[in-house]
Order: C-alpha cells, then structure tokens, then sequence
C-alpha cells in the first residue's frame, strides 16, 4: 500500500449539476422575463393595429355618406389619431424587433394613408358642393312648379328631379338620360331666366356626380385596408412563433431538468454515502486507541485525535498548523529522518519506530506509520497512525 488516493470526482458532478440546474434557471428567468415584455409589446402594437383597421373602417362610412352632411369635425377626429398612430408605428423598436420588412410595410401604409386623405378631402369638397347643389335645386325646382308651364316643360322638370332623386337613394340610374333631359333644358333656357339657373346647376351637378364617381373608384382601388391586414398578419404570425418557441423553450427546460434532477438525485445518493463512509471514518479515527494525526502536504498539522491528546499533552488547537515535527525527540538519529522523508516524496508509506517528545518533555515510544493521502496521482496531506508501545519498551528494559 503506498497510500490513500481521495476521489473528488463524484462530489464535483455533483455541484455541478447544481451549478448547471442554477444556470438553466438563470436562463429561464430571463428568458421569460423576456417574453413578457415582448408579449406586452405586441399586445400594445397589436391594438393600434387593430384601432387603425377601425379608423379605417370610419372613414369609409365616410364615403357611404354622399349627397348627405358629414361631420367634419369628428373626420378631423379620425384622422389625427390616424396620425398619431403611424407616429408610433415609426418607433424603430416596433420597426426591427418584431418583423424586418415592418420599416417598408410601414412606408407603404404611410403612402396610401396620405392618398386616402387626398381622397377624403376630395370627397367632402365635391360632396358639400352636391348636397348644396340639391338644396338649391330643390328650391329652384320650387320656384319653377309656381310659374304657368306647359304640361311637357312640367313633366320634363319632374323626369329631371325623379332621376336625381333615384340618385341620391343610390338606385342605378344612367346618367345619359339625365344628361339628354339636360340638354333639352337648355334648348328651352331663353324662355325663363329660372330655366337657365336650373340648367347650369344642373350640369354643375353632373359633372360634380362624375367626379365623385372617380374619387369613389379611386378608392376602391386604394390598399390601404389590405396593407393594415398584411401588418396585422404579420403580427399574428410573430405571435404564433413567439408562443410556439416559448413552450419548446419551457418542454426543453422541464426535460432537461428532470434529467439533471435525476443525476442530482443518484449523485446525491453517492455523496451521502461518502458522507457515511466520512462520518464513520471520522469516528473511528477519533474513538481510535492509536494517535492520529493528519497533515497537508507540507506536515503542517491539520487534525489530531483524542488520544493525541491525551498521550501527548497537547491542546488541539496548540498544534493545528504546526509541523509534525514539533513532537519529534532528538533521540532519533538524523537518518531515521531522513529516510522517512525521501520515502514520502516518493509517495510511498513509511512505517518504523519512533521516539516522541511530549508537551512535559518525557518520551513515548511510537510503532509509527505514515501513509501519503493522493488525488489524481498528487499528494495532498499525510496520515499518521501512532501504535504507543512505550510500556513494552520498558518492560524490556528491564
């Protein structure tokens, strides 16, 4: 036996397990911390999405309220937070962290945004000048029924006012009979200044009614709706990413810390049992008949028994940190030491017999063994196992 060898391996698995375990909570906490605030975000982003495909929504009932009054005030209302919205789209944060295309879809609704507004500010000039146009008309038409008329010039007026009429109910209605009953208007003009006022408004009217037309087509064709869609889809889509990649990051972590806590478990059930193993070597070094005296790898003592204490008359704490030596007699040649600690360095045991000195200056007579205690092959420390034969030695001196 040329020594004692200390496995460490076990006990260090052991932490770190733990040290891994604490790692992945580290990293979970700050991943969901993480998600949360990225869940709040798009929760925040989300619903001014939402709040524009409404805006949006406004505005085209807008557009339903031809040859009716529209309340500009509250469209004033739609679209300043239809701006302020945009306003915090362009947040640079919304723009990268969620999708990389957002900075050009978000260009994109800033440009049919702005076309809309075109729209509608076309439309409330055009509409305010047709519902005028149909008050004046009405009351014109009023004035016209008062005066003595041909039945065909009555019936003619009437026809007019039926086709405007049907336009304004929105009922289909080509506008080439209204435009040919128009004209015959201003064939007769010259007959009644009325006929002439009639007949100019009338046109005015028509030609208000075409580009109303166009300012409706115009918008049906504008995308402004399909590009709010597209951000929320977007949005959406991150979402759905989002929600998926935290609950494999969650399965993952459940995973692998049942597997970690079932290592912890069977290393901790080796740890304890070094734990016994330590507790009962530890009594029976102190309960021990020998003296017993532990070192580290430079003879400093670290450890000494009961009965170290009781042999020799040292207090522990007289001698923790002292060198072995400080119990060596000079009864005991200079080669005796030496020998021993050329055996040491070697790693190897050394056992022999030895003269101690105790704390009164009296001897004892030792069968002495010193057994290196390694770790990988290094020597860390020294055991002592101290047999006192001192009554024999003087049994057979006598």
């Amino acid at each position: 036996m040329h020594g004692i060898s200390v496995n460490h391996k076990k006990i260090d698995l052991f932490f770190l397990l733990i040290l891994f375990f604490i790692v992945m909570l580290v990293f979970l906490v700050i991943y969901v911390n993480k998600t949360n605030r990225d869940i709040k975000d798009y929760t925040v982003y989300h619903k001014e999405i939402k709040n524009l495909a409404i805006l949006h929504l406004k505005l085209e009932n807008t557009f339903l309220k031809k040859y009716r009054y529209i309340d500009y005030d509250a469209l004033q209302d739609i679209n300043h937070e239809f701006q302020t919205i945009l306003k915090f789209l362009d947040n640079e944060k919304f723009l990268y962290k969620f999708d990389k295309n957002l900075k050009d879809k978000i260009a994109l609704l800033h440009s049919a945004y702005e076309q809309k507004e075109s729209l509608v500010e076309e439309f409330k000039a055009t509409n305010a000048r047709l519902t005028n146009s149909i008050h004046y008309l009405y009351d014109l038409h009023q004035s016209i029924e008062e005066l003595t008329i041909s039945i065909d010039e009555k019936r003619l007026f009437l026809n007019i006012f039926f086709q405007i009429e049907q336009l304004l109910m929105d009922m289909p209605n080509d506008l080439t009979h209204l435009q040919a009953d128009v004209a015959k208007i201003n064939q007769i003009k010259q007959n009644n200044k009325l006929y002439d006022y009639f007949y100019q408004h009338t046109t005015l009217f028509i030609q208000d009614i075409e580009i109303l037309k166009n300012i409706l087509e115009t918008n049906e064709r504008l995308d402004l709706y399909s590009t709010i869609k597209n951000i929320s889809y977007g949005l959406e889509q991150y979402s759905t990413k989002m929600h998926e990649r935290q609950y494999t990051t969650f399965l993952y972590f459940i995973i692998f810390g049942f597997l970690n806590l079932v290592f912890l478990v069977f290393n901790y059930k080796k740890i304890h049992k070094l734990a016994q193993d330590f507790f009962t070597f530890k009594y029976v070094i102190e309960k021990s008949e020998n003296i017993i005296i532990i070192t580290d790898k430079n003879r400093k003592i670290g450890y000494v028994n009961k009965t170290f204490e009781n042999k020799l008359g040292y207090n522990k704490k007289e001698v923790i940190g002292q060198q072995d030596s400080l119990v060596a007699s000079d009864l005991m040649s200079q080669q005796t030491y030496e020998d021993i600690n050329e055996t040491l360095l070697r790693g190897q045991k050394w056992e022999g017999e030895l003269i101690s000195r105790k704390k009164d200056g009296s001897f004892i007579y030792e069968k002495t063994s010193i057994v290196p205690i390694t770790d990988k092959g290094k020597v860390q420390g020294y055991l002592f196992i101290k047999f006192d034969r001192t009554e024999y030695s003087t049994k057979s001196r006598v």
